[in-house]
């Protein structure tokens, strides 16, 4: 088994290599001079039992608003892998990490959580999403790096439906749980549980994490039945 110590590491060192990295890619705005840089990869220890790890996986960053509290606080403290670290870890969380943190403890993956992305730039100004090409090129220089540091019994949570097929076809050997991202779903996440607060899973989702959880090396897009 992997140590915990060394994951941490790992991910660290490849953190410090994204945030310099200098590729020109289409659709994606990497702009160090105005606090915008590739971002959104942290290893959240939680707690050491690396049996009952996950990793959370998204599309690629949201696009930050000029004069941003987190644009001038990489301008404050430097364009660095550090600064990033620090702001997530002691400033108040967007509710994305607040409802996955939530959703991965209702479904009992209690350990670390590896937050990262497909894409670890911003779109630019005129894009919606990351262009295929640009998702090739990230994907292959660093997520595929990240898994390689992760114990492969750690389940792929997917954010969204295009981050569910990404994973599912980038990695077959790993299990890949499709989850509606949790606020821009139109509802779709949060009909997943019984409850306002997302401390019980109906009893329909109940039973697919139960399936999941016991398999290995397959995919699967959670979903509440309309009823």
């Amino acid at each position: 088994m992997i140590a915990i110590g060394k994951i941490k590491d790992d991910i660290y060192t490849i953190g410090k290599s994204m945030v310099n990295c200098s590729n020109d890619c289409e659709t994606i705005c990497n702009d160090p001079a105005n606090g915008v840089l590739p971002r959104c990869l942290f290893f959240d220890m939680r707690n050491k039992d690396v049996r009952n790890g996950c990793v959370i996986v998204g599309i690629n960053p949201g696009k930050s608003a000029q004069h941003s509290y987190e644009r001038n606080f990489y301008l404050e403290r430097g364009n660095t892998y550090d600064s990033q670290l620090e702001l997530w870890f002691t400033g108040k969380k967007a509710k994305y990490y607040q409802f996955l943190e939530d959703f991965t403890t209702v479904a009992g993956w209690h350990g670390p959580i590896l937050w990262t992305e497909l894409v670890k730039c911003e779109c630019s100004f005129d894009a919606i999403t990351p262009s295929l090409q640009t998702s090739r090129i990230c994907t292959k220089k660093y997520l595929s790096d990240e898994l390689k540091k992760i114990p492969k019994e750690w389940p792929l949570l997917a954010i969204g439906r295009e981050t569910h097929k990404a994973l599912a076809y980038l990695y077959p050997e790993r299990s890949v749980l499709g989850v509606p991202h949790p606020t821009s779903s139109r509802g779709q996440f949060a009909n997943l549980f019984s409850d306002t607060k997302r401390k019980v899973f109906t009893d329909d989702v109940e039973k697919q994490l139960n399936k999941f959880k016991v398999s290995t090396g397959i995919e699967h897009w959670l979903f509440q039945p309309k009823q």
